[in-house]
């Protein structure tokens, strides 16, 4: 690999470089599942396809044909890369495929790779046109039709449409301690964490955590600046959305070691929504019921 910036963001260690067709023989990145354990890579020359989620003797393992891929810019080695680590992370391996499964994956690639800034402006559009180029099957989108949907992956996380519906749905489901929302059991995840059936707009991967609150991570890059700007944007989609039953702060210090915060509370409902800034530039959203309503 030649030589190129180290980011890691939590799910992801990598090397962005040089894109040079061809010249992929090993994986671009190291994947993590959601408890921060890396993901084995084989190299596999005889699949049938670039790259492939499984498991093998139970363990969580990513199948890499260098040769497939090794004939694609450095820059769609690494979306098929997250693409694949995508499908470990959000527990697709028991889900079954299907096109809504794989867009899912296609999501949450290339979000990542955009607001995580592993790409450069000439970097992005190499993987745009690559996108453009490319074919697909029945589950998997291709063509202009892949590179729309990505895109709109990356627009619909800060829609003021898509938040207010998602405030809604999440902020009532407080009110039955999430009961509505529930999903299967997040086998990577210490403790009781589970999925959500609905979360904030554009995040697959929203956790239910024990005592009940939902918390989904909505940003995670290596800019300061561009998670405080993040930060901002969404906490104005908040207030805007907040009615006449909420009060709102916004703490000086920041608590539980957040570098800013801004918290909502609606009495008559005793729901709790917090907006976070961590000092590693994540932000992240949280609702719970409000504790001794």
């Amino acid at each position: 690999m030649p030589p190129g910036r180290r980011i890691v963001l939590g799910l992801l260690a990598l090397t962005v470089g040089v894109s040079q067709a061809g010249q992929t023989q090993a994986p671009p990145a190291v994947c993590l599942d959601r408890a921060g354990q890396p993901i084995s890579v084989i190299v596999d020359n005889t699949i049938p396809f670039a790259a492939e989620a499984t498991s093998r003797d139970g363990h969580r393992v990513i199948l890499w044909n260098s040769h497939d891929v090794g004939r694609a810019p450095r820059t769609m080695a690494l979306f098929i890369f997250l693409h694949e680590c995508a499908h470990h992370n959000l527990n697709h391996l028991v889900k079954g495929e299907s096109r809504s499964i794989e867009d899912q994956a296609d999501c949450w690639a290339y979000q990542l790779i955009v607001d995580g800034d592993m790409m450069n402006g000439s970097e992005l559009n190499e993987l745009d046109l690559a996108l453009k180029r490319s074919t697909g099957d029945v589950n998997h989108l291709a063509g202009e039709a892949l590179l729309r949907s990505v895109q709109s992956c990356v627009r619909l996380r800060t829609d003021e449409t898509a938040w207010d519906s998602a405030l809604t749905l999440l902020t009532t489901a407080a009110e039955v301690q999430f009961r509505d929302v529930q999903g299967p059991r997040i086998p990577d995840a210490s403790g009781q964490v589970y999925e959500t059936t609905v979360g904030t707009p554009g995040t697959f991967d929203c956790e239910l955590l024990q005592p009940p609150a939902v918390r989904c991570m909505l940003l995670k890059t290596r800019k300061e600046k561009a998670a405080e700007k993040r930060f901002e944007e969404l906490e104005q989609i908040i207030r805007r959305w907040l009615s006449a039953d909420w009060t709102s702060t916004d703490p000086s210090p920041a608590p539980g070691g957040l570098m800013r915060a801004f918290i909502a509370q609606n009495g008559s409902e005793g729901t709790t929504v917090v907006l976070g800034l961590t000092p590693d530039a994540r932000v992240y959203f949280l609702v719970k019921p409000t504790a001794g309503s």
